[in-house]
């Protein structure tokens, strides 16, 4: 099992990257990144180490407060499975697609 590691030390400090981050994000509320932090606050308090780097955690001291992946305009980025699909010719149903 990959290391888990704790990043925040009380419930401060998540409302603080909620704020910072996941409440201004477009990929809200799909993002793997929120899911992981929302999922640890309601367990141990850990997550796994692959998830507290693409974070920017704890390495960065930038990273205790603002995400490497936040996107705050446009649309998000596809998933790979849906980029895969659409390079396959897959068609895209109406309000899947990220149109506008």
């Amino acid at each position: 099992m990959a290391d888990r590691i704790r990043i925040f030390s009380n419930g401060d400090q998540y409302r603080t990257w909620q704020h910072n981050n996941c409440d201004r994000c477009v990929k809200r509320p799909t993002c793997p990144l929120e899911e992981a932090i929302a999922s640890a606050c309601v367990r141990d308090g850990t997550i796994a180490q692959d998830i507290a780097t693409r974070l920017g955690m704890p390495d960065d001291d930038r990273g205790r407060w603002w995400c490497k992946e936040l996107q705050t305009w446009g649309t998000p980025e596809p998933k790979p499975a849906a980029r895969e699909m659409a390079d396959a010719g897959a068609a895209e149903l109406p309000g899947f697609g990220g149109e506008s």
